[in-house]
């Protein structure tokens, strides 16, 4: 698959037909100037994921950095009342984020979309372009590396130079001569470390993906959930789907994970993978057991993730006070998912908390 490429101005233009070219030229600016700074720091994506997913708070991210930074280029912008063009600035730079290649960003959009339950701000592409960007994660993680080699490029001839300096030895031409044979020694040093560190860490990432899926290749064959202490094949679909997701989350160094670790969940769930359920109605069958598969989350996060916060939830207040938490997480508490889709979006919150600062 082709990876795509993000074009601001006929995205925005497409979701905002009507705007002008004034307001255009004012959202191209402020997305370069939130894109960099998103870049730089997990905990801007979350706050553009809750604020694309129409789940924002009340938070400094939200009101110092980006109002702030839309407002810079738009003193008519106001994040309160303009909701609507706040959630599609948002997607858009995600969209942006997501097609660059960023892993963790794709990771982090499809988790707080809720199996693709909820909707982005903008016309839904940024949902789409984030799983061809996990596909060909997991496709790139198949191929088996062909290696880097040590290679400093070869040093400079200085015949020329030292043939000069023989003939007409002063000091002048001795002294050329020594600093261009330090500077090849410099320069090859520096290549040398170059290529070796390069060589190093792709070893190192061939290694730790290696590492997670040997990992998550013994756990399937355990028929153990060292979470619940039971056997996996005693459990009911709705603890199988969660204890396999924060389990095999649990091996992920490297996010988004092997790609074949969504055919060990299918595995796991066996014939129930396709049944319907609920958010709700699957944490109520696990309620007993809800401590020990509970995550340390920021109540920030809650909203973001509604797995993690109806886990939480329950392990706190026991299988009561339902209002509270659907004031929380909304719809998502209700919403009918496959035990295959609650498997998915477990996992993909266990790898976002531990590896996307929440």
């Amino acid at each position: 698959m082709t990876k795509p490429e993000f074009k601001f101005i006929e995205r925005y233009r497409t979701l905002a037909p009507g705007a002008g070219r004034e307001v255009i030229e004012a959202r191209h600016k402020a997305h370069t100037k939130l894109y960099d700074d998103a870049k730089q720091s997990m905990q801007k994506v979350h706050t553009l994921c809750g604020i694309a997913f129409g789940l924002q708070r009340d938070t400094p991210l939200i009101t110092d950095w980006f109002e702030k930074g839309v407002k810079e280029l738009d003193g008519q912008f106001m994040i309160g009342l303009d909701k609507a063009e706040a959630a599609r600035i948002a997607s858009l730079i995600l969209e942006d984020m997501v097609t660059q290649g960023i892993a963790s960003v794709a990771l982090a959009v499809l988790s707080v979309s809720y199996c693709g339950r909820r909707e982005p701000g903008d016309d839904g592409l940024v949902l789409t372009v984030a799983k061809d960007a996990l596909e060909r994660n997991g496709r790139a993680r198949q191929i088996i590396s062909a290696g880097k080699t040590i290679s400093p490029s070869a040093p400079e001839d200085l015949k020329t130079q030292l043939d000069t300096a023989a003939a007409t030895f002063n000091g002048a031409n001795v002294r050329a001569v020594a600093e261009g044979i330090l500077g090849e020694i410099k320069a090859t040093q520096e290549e040398l470390a170059e290529s070796a560190t390069a060589a190093f860490q792709a070893v190192r990432s061939d290694n730790v993906g290696l590492a997670e899926e040997l990992d998550m290749l013994w756990w399937n064959m355990a028929n153990w959930s060292d979470l619940l202490e039971k056997r996996r094949d005693q459990l009911s679909p709705a603890a199988s789907a969660f204890c396999a997701a924060i389990e095999l989350g649990a091996f992920v160094q490297s996010p988004p994970g092997p790609y074949g670790v969504y055919g060990i969940l299918r595995h796991a769930l066996g014939e129930q993978f396709s049944t319907k359920t609920t958010l709700k109605k699957a944490i109520t069958t696990i309620a007993d057991d809800a401590a020990k598969l509970r995550l340390n989350v920021t109540t920030g996060a809650m909203p973001l993730l509604p797995v993690s916060a109806a886990i939480s939830h329950v392990a706190a207040n026991g299988a009561s006070k339902w209002p509270v938490l659907k004031q929380i997480i909304g719809d998502a508490l209700t919403v009918e998912v496959s035990y295959f889709e609650l498997a998915v979006q477990s996992y993909r919150e266990r790898v976002l908390i531990s590896n996307g600062g929440l």
